[in-house]
């Protein structure tokens, strides 16, 4: 069947096909025109990307566009973190989002969080001992395309963490207010490219801190005011 839908230009109409739960199982492959490509379900392909939004309450969605930081997300944003456990990208739409609850070590293989673009989507938190997004997986893991920043004085904790990952990758993130801004343990193979991080916590605050066995980490066009 058919569903309209909005238009994305006057006088345009689009439709887009409805797929129901009987249609969108492993037995029904969707599949590139490109030459090479693979049949996968439906359930597969639409999993590459998941939004959180698709995880909250209409009160917490509100919540996150008005940009006010009054209820926390952290539950809506570990069950997407847990519907791919085979791996695929979380995708943040613009917007403030509030992480309040440590959230589990992300441990997938191949999970990517992306952000809509730095200012445009922004994590905080308050509480003030959080690691706010502790990466902790074998390899090939990354985040990109938004901004942290903590509402309390830290006091530990960090914004971002990686530990013992192979193949990392961290573009385009800026970091406010952290006690320490990106922790990195150990790894191989690992980039961390257009990185901005200011306002760290005075005397006690650390922008970068690296600890253990690692090689092959690779740092490029990073500000730091610590």
């Amino acid at each position: 069947t058919a569903a309209k839908t909005g238009q994305t230009n006057p006088g345009a109409t689009v439709y887009v096909k409805s797929i129901s739960a009987t249609t969108a199982n492993a037995t029904n492959n969707n599949q590139s025109a490109a030459s090479g490509s693979v049949a996968l379900s439906y359930q597969s392909k639409l999993g590459d990307t998941v939004s959180v939004l698709d995880f909250m309450t209409v009160a917490q969605i509100a919540d996150v566009h008005a940009r006010t930081s009054t209820i926390d997300d952290s539950s809506a944003i570990q069950a997407a973190i847990n519907s791919i456990p085979n791996g695929g990208t979380i995708f943040f739409p613009a917007g403030l989002y509030d992480i309040t609850t440590q959230l589990s070590n992300i441990t997938t293989k191949g999970l990517f969080i992306k952000g809509a673009g730095i200012d445009a989507t922004t994590i905080t938190s308050p509480n003030t001992t959080i690691n706010l997004i502790p990466f902790n997986a074998t390899g090939y893991q990354g985040i990109s395309d938004l901004s942290i920043t903590f509402s309390g004085v830290q006091t530990a904790g960090y914004a971002i963490g990686v530990t013992g990952v192979r193949n990392f990758t961290l573009n385009r993130i800026k970091i406010e207010k952290a006690f320490k801004g990106i922790y990195i343990s150990g790894g191989v193979i690992q980039y961390y490219t257009d990185v901005e991080i200011i306002n760290t916590v005075q005397s006690t605050g650390v922008g970068i801190f690296i600890t253990g066995l690692g090689n092959d980490q690779f740092l490029k066009n990073i500000v730091m005011d610590n």
